[in-house]
């Protein structure tokens, strides 16, 4: 079963880039998306590049809720990036009960698949 497989959190996160990604180009916006990692481990999957040479940061994860333990990375990444940073997102699958976005820490949200994926 998928659900308990070992590949279950790289398998979520490409189904999340490539949805991204089949959004931009249809939209006819910048196709461009990196993934950030340096020398110490310190990652966020998804980089993508917005107006005026500002980065979106968005972590994704296969669990059915967000923490805010999971945003710290994107919060390392953005005190390095100063004014570059536009935003910041946890993205999660959905689970049995609907949540309504949620404020993780200053500029940085969860958000369900579905409410990620319409908004990029």
């Amino acid at each position: 079963m998928l659900e308990k497989s070992t590949f279950l959190g790289a398998i979520c996160e490409g189904y999340v880039i490539a949805e991204v990604m089949k959004n931009r180009i249809n939209a006819g916006r910048r196709r461009e998306a990196y993934y950030f990692r340096d020398k110490d481990g310190l990652e966020v999957d998804l980089v993508l590049p917005q107006a005026n040479a500002r980065w979106d940061l968005v972590e994704i994860k296969s669990s059915h809720s967000a923490t805010v333990a999971m945003a710290h990375g994107i919060q390392r990444v953005r005190e390095a990036m100063g004014d570059k940073f536009a935003g910041g997102c946890v993205v999660y699958r959905e689970g049995k009960t609907p949540n309504e976005t949620q404020a993780m820490l200053p500029g940085i949200r969860a958000l369900t698949y579905p409410q990620f994926l319409t908004e990029h």
